[in-house]
């Protein structure tokens, strides 16, 4: 189910992402937490939400800790992301001493998988509580760990013993930004708003850790929104010698994991 809001901007809470309608290739991706929240408020629609209610759906139902400071940046930056898409209302008003909510003057429909109808939400019914989506971020946060590192080993390692015996395997990677000369990649899409946040915390890791950017380096980061959000949660960072940085060739790499990493220690 999608939902559709003011008719410029379409919701999938299972993809986690943000579109234009009139341009379907724009498209901002939300965090797991982002999406739940915003989930959250549209099956609320027209209603008044307390905080302590937000902060007990979205994350303690989750397993996650809540609090007051992050809620606030989620909501900041859900604004921010819609005014980065072209839409100019105020999607998500402030209570003042209650919480947040989408008044019921802002239009939002739903439409099926299929696009076969539109029908404008009357209102809210609360969708099954998705109970696995922390366990399920976590397994997919190690796969990708495991499979980064297991493609590393098996290219450094396996004997090339002529040319028709050379295997490589890749591993896509998004642009995020630079330290000094260094590129830093990351293993999954970051929004434009979060890089700057991303590129601190690596600082943070590599200094922790004594690294700096030296000659043909790249940085492949994977960090849990929980860090990118001020909180304690898993990152890794793999510190690569490349062998042609233009067709992302790594020589070796010496990597950090962290499953309860604190950027605020």
């Amino acid at each position: 189910m999608h939902y559709i809001i003011q008719n410029a901007i379409r919701f999938d809470p299972a993809d986690y992402t943000l579109e234009q309608t009139h341009e379907p290739h724009t498209v901002v991706t939300l965090t797991v937490t982002m999406s739940r929240l915003l989930l959250f408020l549209v099956e609320k629609h027209g209603e008044n939400v307390t905080k302590d209610d937000i902060l007990s759906q979205v994350w303690e139902a989750h397993g996650l800790r809540a609090s007051t400071n992050s809620l606030n940046k989620y909501i900041s930056d859900l604004r921010q992301m819609f005014r980065a898409l072209g839409l100019e209302d105020e999607i998500i008003a402030t209570i003042p001493r209650v919480g947040f909510s989408i008044s019921g003057a802002i239009v939002i429909s739903t439409v099926s998988r299929m696009e076969s109808e539109i029908v404008p939400i009357v209102s809210a019914t609360p969708l099954e509580e998705r109970r696995d989506g922390l366990r399920t971020y976590q397994y997919v946060f190690l796969f990708i760990v495991v499979l980064f590192l297991s493609g590393l080993l098996f290219y450094i390692f396996h004997p090339k013993d002529s040319d028709e015996d050379i295997y490589t395997t890749t591993q896509k990677s998004y642009p995020v930004g630079m330290i000094d000369t260094c590129p830093v990649v990351s293993l999954k899409p970051v929004a434009d708003n979060l890089k700057a946040r991303s590129i601190e915390i690596t600082k943070h890791i590599l200094a922790m850790r004594g690294r700096s950017c030296g000659n043909e380096i790249q940085y492949y980061i994977y960090f849990s929104e929980d860090v990118i959000y001020h909180q304690r949660g898993r990152v890794f960072l793999a510190d690569c010698a490349m062998k042609d940085p233009k067709m992302g060739l790594i020589t070796s790499c010496i990597n950090f994991y962290g499953a309860d990493y604190d950027t605020n220690d």
